[in-house]
Parts: structure tokens; C-alpha cells; sequence
């Protein structure tokens, strides 16, 4: 059983029952996290055939209540994205899904009837029934299908949203700055991040608050050392970041 707070002290975000992480900035909660080697309570992620701290890089244990990164991760991404599925795709999926149920059930009543009507073709009327039933079956399975790669455009559509802040953001990221930024609920950036950290292209870092950040590799590669400015001058720096970004969001959604 988690030993999470019901509040986050880092962020303050309501902390829902059972959970091991901060739905907010990502902290972890719970002694079962605390890392042997730098003493922080911190997630793990795989590393080849075992795991390692993502605030240390050291080699960690995993017992219950150790928080792994990644684990679930695609999973979760896809059960939250469902509402994020275009309404046409479900509305699609919903009456292709109706008809299948419409076309299996008249495929029952058509071979109740070859036995039941008096005087009924048996056989032409089991045929009738297996068709339908057939049909009603396969329109079930393309239904599945249409939600399917529904989620999967919405999922690659959030992912490169993401990518697209994170260069605009110089390569770095929490869950909270992207639910602001992109419009999304906490948990959904934060289970869509989670599945984006590899460890490679974006890993993961925890500073001294025990917020996690994630850090797309390639993006700050490109942009070499960070350069120290003036507080006036990197306000000004951060104000014009904040309005590009909201610039670049907003022709992406019109794309």
C-alpha cells in the first residue's frame, strides 16, 4: 500500500489514494524508492537486464512499491487518450460496433426460427443465421479496428506536440509543463512522457525538490551549453520563448 501524501509538498497537487507518484511534477513517494546509493527517493527505469536510479544512474532493486518508469507506460497512454479520440472516429466506431450487434442478434432469431417456425427450411435458415452472424462479427472487429488507430493518431499527434514544446523549451520538460501547455490533464502527460523516457533519446533527471524532468537528448545536443544572462534579460528571453510557443502550438493545431 502506497505511503504517499494526500498532498504533493513539492507542487501541492492532490495526490489520489494509492498512488506512488505525484500526478503533478512526477515525484515519487514511499521508502520502497529510496535509492541505497544517493539516499533520494527516486523512480527506476530498465537498463538492459535490470535497473538503475533515474537520479543517480545507480544499479537499483525492484521490490513492491518500487516505482519503475515506463512500466504500463504505453498501456496507460493508451486507456487516457481514448477521450482524446477525434468524435468522428467514435461516433464511427459506435455505430459500426451497432450494426455488428444488430446483425449477430437477428442471426440468433433466424436460427431459433429454422427450429421453432413450423414448416421453416432448417438448413436455409441456418445458413441465413451463420451469414449474419459472420457480418455481425466482423463490422464488432472493424469497429475495434477504427478506435485502434484512432488512439494510435491521437497518441503520435500528442507525442510530436510534445517534441515540438520540448525544442521550444530547450530540450526539458516536466508533466506539469506540458498538461499547461498542451491542454492535457496531469495524468495523461505525465503517463505519455513516461512512455516517451528511454533512457536514450529522453531520460530522465530528478532535482534537489524531487521534481522529475525529462530531457530530450538529441534537442539539447543541438543546442550546445546553456549561456548565463542577466534576470532582466532573461526575462525578456522568457517571455518571448512563452509567446513563440503559444505561436508554434497554435499553427500546429491548425495543421
Amino acid at each position: 500500500m502506497s505511503d504517499a501524501p494526500t498532498k504533493c509538498p513539492t507542487c501541492g497537487t492532490a495526490v489520489p489514494a494509492g498512488a506512488a507518484r505525484c500526478p503533478g511534477c512526477g515525484r515519487v513517494f514511499g521508502e520502497a524508492n529510496r535509492c541505497p546509493h544517493c539516499n533520494a527517493i527516486a523512480a527506476v527505469r530498465r537498463k538492459g537486464a535490470g535497473y538503475v536510479c533515474v537520479a543517480c544512474g545507480g544499479a537499483r532493486q525492484v521490490g513492491p512499491g518500487t516505482t519503475v518508469l515506463g512500466d504500463e507506460g504505453p498501456t496507460r497512454v493508451e486507456q487516457l487518450t481514448v477521450a482524446g479520440v477525434d468524435p468522428a472516429s467514435r461516433a464511427l466506431a459506435r455505430l459500426v460496433r451497432l450494426a455488428g450487434v444488430m446483425l449477430v442478434a437477428a442471426g440468433l432469431v433466424a436460427g431459433a426460427a429454422g427450429f421453432v417456425a413450423p414448416g421453416a427450411p432448417i438448413v436455409l435458415m441456418m445458413v441465413v443465421a451463420a451469414a449474419l452472424g459472420i457480418s455481425g462479427i466482423t463490422a464488432m472487429s472493424q469497429a475495434a479496428r477504427v478506435e485502434t488507430r484512432a488512439r494510435e493518431r491521437r497518441k503520435a499527434q500528442l507525442e510530436r506536440r510534445i517534441l515540438g514544446l520540448a525544442e521550444l523549451r530547450g530540450g526539458e520538460l516536466t508533466a506539469t509543463d506540458v498538461a499547461k501547455e498542451l491542454h492535457l490533464g496531469l495524468e495523461e502527460a505525465d503517463a505519455t512522457l513516461t512512455a516517451m523516457a528511454d533512457g536514450a533519446r529522453v531520460s530522465v533527471e530528478v532535482d534537489a525538490d524531487g521534481i522529475v524532468h525529462y530531457v530530450f537528448r538529441e534537442i539539447v545536443a543541438k543546442r550546445g551549453p546553456k549561456v548565463r544572462v542577466e534576470t532582466s534579460e532573461a526575462e525578456e528571453i522568457a517571455a518571448e520563448a512563452a509567446a513563440r510557443v503559444e505561436r508554434e502550438l497554435q499553427k500546429r493545431e491548425r495543421l
